[in-house]
C-alpha cells in the first residue's frame, strides 16, 4: 500500500477515535473562571470542597469545580481522595465508610464536615456555574445514576467530568443531554498512575469514541501538547485547563478561549 493511503488511513481512523460530539454546549461555561475545590485555605479553617468554600467562591462570582464519589452506603459525598488521610489525618478510604461515619472526622481539623453532593448543591443554589467531577472509582455506574438524579432538579449550570471514559460512555447512554468532558494528563503522568498501556490511550484522547465528549480538560502544564492543538484547530474542541496555579499560567492563558480551572485561596489570591 503506498505511503499516502497509509498515513491517510492513519489519519483517518485516529480522527474516529479523538473527535468530540459537535453542537457548542459550552459556550455558556466559558463566561467565568472555577475555583478548584471551591475558594479555600486549608490552613485557616477554610477547607476544601467543603460548604464554606463554596460560598467564598459564590460570594467572589467563581464558577466551582467540585469532586463526587460514594460513600459506603451508597451516598455521594464531596470529596476528592481515595483516603481520607490527607485531609482527616485517617488511613481509610473513603468508599468503606457510611456518611455517618465520614461526617463525624474534622476536614484539616476545622469545625468543616466532609458535605453530601445534595447539601453542596443546596448551598450553591444556582449562583454559579458547577463543573462536577465523577471520581474513576469502580461503582462508576452507580457515580454516574446518581449524580445525574441529585442534578435532575438542580437550577444552575452544570457539566460533568471525568478521567473514566467508561463513566462517561455511561452518562452519554443516561443523560446524553448534560454536556460531558474528559479529563486527562500528560503521557508521564497519566503512566505513572495507570501504567504505560493505559496512560498512553488516555492521555492521547484515544477513548473519546466511547462517549463523544463535549469538551477535553486538560492539564494546564500540557497545555501546548499536540493532542490539544489537534483539538483546538481541527475539531474546535472547547478545552478547559486544570489546574492554574500561579499569575503567569494566568495570564498565559487569558484571553484564549479556555476554560479555566484555578487554585484560589479564600481571599482570592492563588494558592
Amino acid at each position: 500500500m503506498p505511503l499516502f493511503w497509509i498515513l491517510l488511513l492513519v489519519v483517518v481512523v485516529y480522527a474516529f477515535l479523538t473527535g468530540p460530539r459537535r453542537g457548542g454546549r459550552m459556550a455558556r461555561f466559558q463566561d467565568c473562571d472555577y475555583a478548584h475545590r471551591g475558594m479555600y485555605d486549608n490552613l485557616r479553617d477554610v477547607p476544601e470542597n467543603s460548604l464554606l468554600a463554596f460560598e467564598r467562591a459564590c460570594l467572589h462570582g467563581r464558577g466551582i469545580e467540585l469532586d463526587v464519589r460514594l460513600s459506603k452506603d451508597g451516598v455521594l459525598v464531596v470529596f476528592h481522595d481515595d483516603t481520607l488521610e490527607r485531609a482527616c489525618g485517617d488511613g481509610r478510604n473513603v468508599e468503606d465508610l457510611t456518611l455517618c461515619e465520614l461526617q463525624s472526622l474534622p476536614l484539616f481539623g476545622s469545625d468543616a464536615r466532609i458535605p453530601t453532593f445534595a447539601e453542596a448543591l443546596e448551598r450553591i443554589d444556582g449562583r454559579v456555574p458547577l463543573i462536577v467531577e465523577i471520581k474513576h472509582e469502580e461503582r462508576y455506574r452507580e457515580s454516574v445514576q446518581k449524580t445525574v438524579e441529585a442534578l435532575r432538579w438542580y437550577k444552575g449550570l452544570y457539566c460533568i467530568e471525568s478521567f473514566n471514559p467508561f463513566a462517561l460512555r455511561e452518562l452519554r447512554r443516561i443523560a446524553p443531554e448534560i454536556p460531558r468532558g474528559q479529563l486527562a494528563a500528560g503521557l508521564l503522568d497519566s503512566a505513572r498512575d495507570v501504567g504505560p498501556i493505559v496512560g498512553f490511550v488516555l492521555a492521547n484522547l484515544l477513548t473519546n469514541c466511547l462517549s463523544r465528549p463535549d469538551f477535553i480538560a486538560y492539564d494546564v502544564r500540557h497545555m501546548g501538547a499536540w493532542q490539544i492543538w489537534l483539538q483546538r484547530r481541527f475539531f474546535r474542541t472547547p478545552i478547559a485547563l486544570w489546574t492554574i496555579r500561579t499569575e503567569e499560567q494566568a495570564m498565559e492563558t487569558s484571553g484564549k478561549g479556555y476554560i479555566r480551572i484555578c487554585e484560589w485561596l479564600n481571599n482570592g489570591e492563588f494558592a
